[in-house]
């Protein structure tokens, strides 16, 4: 089995790379990152396996680290039981034994410095959150 994880990916326009001015050789291109998952799939339609990942789940989601101190957490037992059962037996679990991670970042590295300043500066006006991650990842990679 292969999984696909991937994170926010953006357009990148020739028209932010200070080079352009220079010879004009740029084109438009995509900046991303992604990890490839490789391994073994077990699906799970155990109402109990299921219930207690959706409960772990919810317990990360919802603790006062990921929402913050004073956050009044909720858990799956603050719904009725036989709620909980009936949507329990709309989820289908996915486990996988994970043989192989690959990595990639496409975040301009191919280009110069000041264009990779100007691609941050692009992005950097963009409302979508999606470019805006891109942003602090290529910020981690090119300080």
């Amino acid at each position: 089995m292969f999984v696909l994880f991937a994170p926010p990916d953006a357009y990148i326009s020739p028209n932010w790379y200070p080079s352009k001015a220079a010879d004009g050789k740029v084109v438009p291109t995509w900046n991303y990152e992604v990890v490839h998952a490789h391994g073994t799939a077990r699906i799970h339609d155990d109402v109990d396996w299921v219930r207690q990942i959706v409960t772990d789940l919810t317990t990360v989601h919802e603790g006062s680290e990921a929402r913050g101190e004073g956050h009044e957490a909720w858990a799956v037992t603050d719904a009725p039981p036989a709620f909980i059962d009936k949507q329990l037996r709309g989820i289908v679990g996915v486990e996988i034994e994970i043989s192989l991670l690959e990595g990639k970042q496409k975040l301009s590295q191919n280009r110069p410095a000041e264009d990779q300043v100007g691609v941050i500066a692009g992005l950097s006006g963009s409302s979508s959150p999606t470019d805006q991650a891109v942003v602090e990842s290529m910020r981690a990679l090119h300080p």
